[in-house]
């Protein structure tokens, strides 16, 4: 099909104070319109995935179903530690590589939360999970308060770890 030639509009334009000039509209019938697209927002590693039930307090329990076999099997030991680690990273964020959550997680962990929450989990002691601290925040935000009960809630546990 042959393109349809562009049509010419004289319009009329009043924006000097000194004539009306007239300046012409190229209509091309052809141009297809343009469409919007809709970003998501980027999905980032946060402390909150760490310091959830999926995070560091689910790492034990994944890793002691795993049988190691021992000496001179060090190198089917270490693959399977990789393995279980890899399912694992993906089932706290699975839109990151597994070489990513280690580096991304790695900077998280040298943050003073996401320590004394391992911390906790290494010592067996009593563990408030991120997920549910979003929950108490969400609950006290309906009741229409709008103090930051989540800065309360961490400057609590700071509080208890001094």
């Amino acid at each position: 099909m042959a393109p349809t030639p562009a049509k010419v509009i004289p319009e009329e334009h009043s924006n000097s104070s000194t004539s009306n000039k007239i300046r012409f509209q190229i209509i091309n019938p052809n141009r297809v319109p343009v469409k919007s697209i809709v970003v998501k927002p980027r999905l980032i590693l946060k402390e909150k995935h760490l310091m959830s039930r999926k995070g560091l307090a689910a790492l034990p329990d994944v890793l002691s179903n795993a049988k190691f076999k021992g000496s001179g099997h060090e190198l089917d030991d270490l693959r399977l530690l990789l393995s279980k680690s890899r399912h694992w990273a993906h089932r706290v964020f699975p839109t990151l590589r597994f070489e990513d959550f280690v580096e991304k997680s790695e900077k998280l962990g040298s943050k003073k939360r996401v320590r004394l929450f391992a911390n906790r989990i290494v010592r067996n002691e009593e563990v408030r999970y991120a997920d549910d601290l979003s929950d108490l925040v969400k609950s006290d935000n309906e009741d229409g308060d709008d103090d930051n009960g989540e800065k309360n809630q961490e400057m609590e546990m700071a509080n208890e770890e001094n």
